[in-house]
């Protein structure tokens, strides 16, 4: 009986030691190494100096206006270093200018509306100055939002035109 009891015992001591499970302490998800990514899109809904979709025929601001653009973005394993936006003719494809994209906590941009949906989540801010270069012209916004180890660019052809 001893024997049979002994037996049992020793069997139950290597189950129990089989069965545990060692921890590191780092989940299983933490594990795994995720792929640097940015995601980003620029947002065709101007609210200042007035509401206005870009991309969509009516579309027209004047010279000496001051058009905000959003670009919300998401962001894995990565970090925000620039941003940039760039207009373009939309005809002859040369560049007019180009202009920094700035995070959207910057307080320069306190005031700024933000669209419900983007409430809560990340965006860069920029602002296009339209003057003499953009006149009588169809313009199109490329965004680039560059981190430490990858980028993401986005496109909004003949977003809008300018008048006097």
């Amino acid at each position: 009986m001893k024997t049979i009891l002994r037996s049992f015992l020793f069997l139950m001591m290597v189950v129990a030691v089989s069965s545990c499970v060692k921890n590191s302490g780092i989940s299983h998800d933490e594990m795994i190494i995720k792929e640097a990514r940015i995601q980003s899109k620029i947002y065709p809904v101007v609210s200042e100096p007035y509401q206005m979709i870009m991309g969509k025929s009516g579309a027209i601001f004047r010279t000496g206006e001051k058009i905000i653009v959003l670009v919300p973005y998401q962001i894995i394993n990565d970090s925000i270093v620039s941003g940039t936006l760039e207009t373009s003719d939309a005809q002859s494809g040369g560049m007019i200018n180009t202009y920094q994209l700035k995070l959207s906590t910057d307080p320069q941009f306190a005031d700024i509306t933000i669209p419900e949906e983007l409430e809560g989540k990340p965006f860069m801010v920029g602002v296009i100055s339209i003057d003499d270069a953009y006149l009588s012209k169809l313009i199109n916004i490329s965004s680039s939002i560059n981190g430490a180890k990858t980028s993401s660019n986005d496109l909004i052809s003949n977003a809008f035109g300018v008048t006097e």
